[in-house]
């Protein structure tokens, strides 16, 4: 059994013969042409207008502060905001020799950053997004559909070029004390688009994940109502074996391990980094739907981890 195998024995809600290691299972893939964000050094613009500036710091760009694209949302129409697909050449960038010879030993992932609440986000900035759902709920939901238009147009042209078994579609509803808003500001005003891009995408028959950070466990009833078959990554401060125990039959967990409080932390130890990989297995694996996220800022673990996952997670 391969690694594509494997992962896909937990994807389908049963018990793998090793716990996956995400990043060792899949590939991601997301298209030269598009431009979510700015990633080189310094200030530049992404395929929306918004001005994005490298921030050392965080190790990655984030909107320029004081920048707003979108100052009034009533007038979103007017403000050209949505890339031109007819301009590119899609086909060009894709080798579609590598990518039959990858899918026969691991997973072929799409990655869709910037969801619709976060794309709402860099273009207005938080405190905007947020008030304009009261101030303006009826452009607030037309810029939503019309976010999830432009994300179900970019599937379409990239999905016959891929053929992806999944989907990451990254959207962040909460940080690490809860979420940005309540449960039923989600269902009125993030739900209704975000599940449209959900049904595009299972259309096709592709595998949808949700990467949601912060403590969004009081909304993973409504991902499992939509659709979605992965949440990650998972983090630690939601009760993850309570929710597994209760929605691991139709939900997978990619999960993550403690990030901030261990593996990203500079000053951790080899046993201490080792410790929380098995920390994690021991408490989330039984049950199968499983899987582990090690996503990570501190890049001189990695070894360390992906080291342990591979001694410790044979089930």
């Amino acid at each position: 059994m391969n690694e594509r195998e494997n992962a896909m024995i937990a994807i389908r809600h049963g018990k793998p013969g090793w716990v996956p290691n995400y990043f060792t299972a899949c590939r991601y893939f997301l298209h030269p042409a598009v431009r979510e964000r700015y990633d080189s050094p310094g200030t530049g613009n992404d395929w929306f207008g918004v001005s994005w500036t490298f921030e050392p710091l965080a190790g990655a760009p984030t909107p320029s502060p004081g920048m707003k694209r979108l100052t009034d949302i009533t007038k979103w129409r007017g403000a050209n905001l949505f890339p031109d697909f007819e301009t590119i050449d899609w086909e060009a960038a894709v080798n579609q020799e590598m990518l039959a010879n990858i899918r026969k030993d691991i997973l072929v992932c799409l990655l869709f950053p910037f969801g619709i609440f976060e794309r709402m986000h860099t273009l207005m900035g938080f405190e905007d997004t947020l008030c304009n759902m009261y101030e303006e709920p009826e452009a607030f939901l037309e810029l939503a559909n019309a976010i999830a238009d432009y994300k179900i147009a970019l599937f379409e042209k990239l999905y016959p070029l891929y053929k992806p078994d999944l989907v990451e579609y990254m959207d962040d509803w909460g940080n690490e004390t809860g979420l940005f808003f309540s449960p039923d500001l989600f269902r009125k005003f993030i739900r209704p688009a975000t599940q449209r891009i959900i049904d595009a995408v299972k259309s096709k028959g592709v595998i949808f994940e949700l990467h949601s950070d912060g403590k969004v466990e009081s909304l993973v009833p409504d991902m499992v109502e939509m659709g979605c078959d992965i949440w990650n990554p998972c983090q630690v401060m939601n009760d993850l074996r309570g929710l597994k125990d209760k929605y691991q039959s139709v939900l997978t967990f990619n999960c993550g391990m403690d990030n901030q409080g261990v593996l990203d932390n500079f000053n951790a130890i080899e046993g201490e980094i080792r410790a929380e990989v098995r920390r994690t297995i021991d408490e989330l694996s039984s049950g199968g739907s499983f899987m582990l996220y090690p996503s990570l800022v501190n890049q001189r673990v990695k070894a360390i981890v992906y080291d342990e996952i591979e001694k410790y997670g044979i089930l």
